[in-house]
């Protein structure tokens, strides 16, 4: 059977396409197998590499589809248009998680590893492409600090209209605050000086190296330097409330635990603290 020359054209590039595809999905297999076992390298390093290399081979796949049928997609564009108008509409959502995905891009707003924070979600991230970002879920709520077991797998269209917290962005340390409530009948002095003690002996191995990485930044961005020392302010929330207010440097992926323990020792103590 003797094809006609557009048969013919479209034949041969189906098989280039096709050709191209699966040396790009066997690279990648190839690439994923050989990174999986760099076991001198952290689990993070890898799981990045291996989510690069996949968005990288999709691009390319894409590129390389709309270049070998550049010449049909030119030809068919005047009658696309009407439908394309339509699908824009009808795939809204869809253009804005691609633009979600550019400007996170552009931006380096966050990377697989970082603990960010998105709008009422927060988490680590594990996985990202130009549609989503999957975390798993640090909670519950912004109080707590512990892996619920949840997978979260956000639209990238919130990037466009909520504010993208980063926790990791400035290094591994951060200045962490919590609360604890008191009853102003209760000896809330006495419990912040004991507080702020525990406090400073927790945070102790950690202060000379968050102290660098805050002057680091401050150097890099031209802003003022924090004071990363433990300190503790008051609060009155309420009429009869006291909040101690207690500011810690620790590790980003350690907030939790730290105040866990400051709290525990408090705890441990066995203060009373009867009205005056």
């Amino acid at each position: 059977m003797i094809l006609e020359p557009q048969e013919s054209k479209i034949l041969w590039n189906a098989i280039i396409t096709i050709s191209l595809i699966l040396s790009l999905v066997f690279s990648r297999s190839l690439l994923n197998k050989y990174i999986k076992n760099l076991k001198q390298y952290p689990v993070e390093d890898r799981r990045r590499w291996i989510t690069r290399i996949r968005n990288f081979t999709l691009m390319l796949i894409l590129l390389g589809s709309i270049t070998i049928w550049s010449n049909e997609l030119q030809t068919a564009a005047v009658t696309l248009l009407a439908i394309a108008a339509a699908l824009v509409i009808a795939t809204k959502e869809l253009i804005l998680c691609i633009m979600g995905s550019l400007w996170r891009f552009s931006t380096k707003a966050y990377d697989v590893g970082d603990r960010i924070e998105v709008g009422a979600f927060r988490g680590d991230v594990f996985q990202y492409n130009m549609f989503s970002t999957k975390l798993y879920e640090i909670g519950p709520g912004k109080d707590h600090h512990q892996f619920t077991g949840r997978m979260i797998e956000l639209p990238n269209s919130l990037l466009l209209n909520t504010p993208v917290i980063n926790e990791s962005k400035t290094g591994p340390y951060v200045l962490h605050v919590f609360r604890v409530p008191f009853r102003k009948s209760e000896d809330w002095k006495g419990a912040a000086k004991l507080i702020l003690g525990m406090a400073i002996e927790e945070c102790s191995e950690y202060i000379e190296e968050a102290k660098r990485q805050f002057q680091r930044n401050s150097s890099k961005h031209v802003i003022e330097s924090p004071n990363v020392e433990p300190r503790l302010h008051y609060s009155f929330s309420s009429s009869d409330q006291v909040d101690l207010v207690i500011r810690i440097p620790v590790p980003s992926k350690q907030k939790g635990r730290l105040e866990q323990a400051i709290i525990q020792r408090y705890i441990d103590a066995g203060e009373t603290r009867e009205p005056k």
